[in-house]
C-alpha cells in the first residue's frame, strides 16, 4: 500500500477495524492496531508522506532515457539537501553537497562555454583530493 492511500483517512480507518477484530487473538494484529489507532503515528506519517514525495520525484526524473545529466545533478542536490533539512540537523554542514555543485562545472554547457572561469575547475580538483602541482596542469590546458 502506498503512503497516499495509507493516509486517506477511510483507508487508516478500514485497517484499524481489521486489526481491532482479531488483536485479541494475535499479537501483530495487537501491535498493528495501536499503530493505526496512535495520532502519533498518523502526524509522522503526514510528514513522512512529503519526503517520500519528493523521493518518487526523484526516481522518476532518473528513470528516463534520454536524460540531461546536468539536470539530474541539480535534481540530485536538490533531493539531498531537502532531505538534509528535513531528516538531519537543518545547520549541519554537508561537504559532499559542496563537490556534487562543483561538479557541475564538467556538464556539457559549461564545458563548451568559450568564457570558462579556471577556479571553479581548480576548486572542483582541490575538493577531490588533487595535489596543487596537478591542479596547476589542469587549469593550464
Amino acid at each position: 500500500m502506498s503512503i497516499a492511500k495509507f493516509m486517506q483517512l477511510s483507508a487508516v480507518t478500514e485497517l484499524k477495524l481489521h486489526f481491532q477484530q482479531g488483536r485479541y487473538n494475535c499479537y501483530t494484529a495487537d501491535i498493528l492496531f495501536r499503530m493505526y489507532d496512535d495520532e502519533h503515528n498518523r502526524l509522522y506519517l503526514l510528514y513522512l508522506k512529503s519526503v517520500l514525495s519528493e523521493v518518487q520525484q526523484t526516481i522518476k526524473a532518473f528513470e528516463g532515457e534520454k536524460s540531461d545529466s546536468t539536470k539530474l545533478l541539480n535534481i540530485l542536490v536538490y533531493i539531498i539537501t531537502s532531505l538534509c533539512k528535513k531528516i538531519v540537523i537543518p545547520t549541519a554542514k554537508i561537504n559532499f553537497m559542496d563537490v556534487l555543485k562543483k561538479m557541475s562545472v564538467l556538464s556539457a554547457n559549461e564545458t563548451l562555454k568559450s568564457n570558462k572561469n579556471p577556479s571553479d575547475i581548480a576548486s572542483l580538483a582541490e575538493h577531490l583530493g588533487f595535489k596543487t602541482e596537478l591542479i596547476d596542469k589542469i587549469v593550464n590546458q
